[in-house]
């Protein structure tokens, strides 16, 4: 698990992220967070700490990715989009209101191509502010070693903008 101010403040109604991501290796029952913002650098599911993000997991054979939330230590997830190991993917999660969060996933990198499922859009709690730091976790649900083998890469954040 890794960590990082992001040197400023989000804002609480209005920003997005974008990135590379292509998952090679999942076991299952394996979980990870490639990708939170937070209001502190405790881990991902755990502390009282704000934080919004997408996660992955495989229940069985099929990986899926989703958005999570933690509102002051209450964790929550939303409704998942089944993804394909070994294909490239270009994610964006935004927050488009104070209550709104939502997870685009494309097949290309102009983000004109949306995969099965994507978009979703979940519902958060306005009260989740003050996200700070940039975390990433390759397994933080009580699993002794990383669990799955992705690469992210080309990570961008726009603060007070939208697509």
């Amino acid at each position: 698990r890794v960590h990082k101010s992001m040197g400023g403040t989000l804002s609480d109604t209005l920003w997005y992220a974008e990135f590379e991501f292509i998952c090679t290796a999942l076991a299952a029952g394996s979980q990870g967070v490639p990708f939170m913002v937070s209001a502190g650098t405790a881990k991902p599911r755990d502390g009282a700490q704000d934080a919004l993000g997408m996660w992955i997991q495989i229940p069985g054979a099929t990986p899926q990715i989703g958005l999570l939330k933690n509102n002051g230590g209450t964790l929550a997830v939303s409704s998942v989009i089944t993804m394909t190991l070994s294909t490239q993917y270009y994610p964006r999660v935004e927050r488009t209101s104070a209550t709104n969060l939502r997870l685009s996933v494309f097949t290309d990198a102009a983000r004109t191509t949306h995969i099965t499922g994507s978009p979703i859009n979940y519902t958060i709690d306005s009260t989740i502010t003050t996200l700070t730091t940039i975390q990433h976790s390759s397994d933080d649900g009580g699993a002794t070693a990383a669990a799955w083998t992705a690469t992210l890469d080309t990570m961008r954040i726009y603060n007070n903008l939208s697509p």
